[in-house]
């Protein structure tokens, strides 16, 4: 077995759903045929998913995680944040803390801006 090769507690990434949202999940387990357990998906040894239910939000396969693929997520939570954000009832909410999300939102997206 070569040093590249999938281990328990190693990280895949899935591209899922029409857009390609990123998911990373850990390997937990892999079977003595070489199939592959990670989250709630089954893989064959070349990381092909199996049994994929459905043809357009399904991955079609995983890919071990790169530092593009953790930039991604975390670009992809700060987007959903600042979305959630957007249709919240802002009225409702004290308007310090209402004040402090905006900044910490603004914050994080200049901090992106200047990566």
């Amino acid at each position: 077995m070569s040093d590249d090769a999938i281990k328990v507690g190693d990280e895949l990434a899935f591209r899922v759903g029409m857009v390609g949202t990123i998911q990373i999940h850990q390997v937990t387990a892999i079977t003595p045929s070489g199939r592959i357990v990670c989250g709630p998906y089954t893989m064959n040894p070349d990381l092909s998913i199996r049994g994929r239910k459905d043809k357009w939000h399904s991955p079609w396969r995983g890919e071990r995680v790169s530092e593009t693929h953790r930039e991604t997520v975390r670009v992809q939570e700060s987007y959903n944040l600042s979305e959630q954000w957007r249709f919240t009832k802002k009225e409702l909410i004290n308007p310090d803390r209402r004040m402090a999300v905006d900044n910490a939102i603004r914050e994080a997206l200049k901090a992106k801006e200047q990566a």
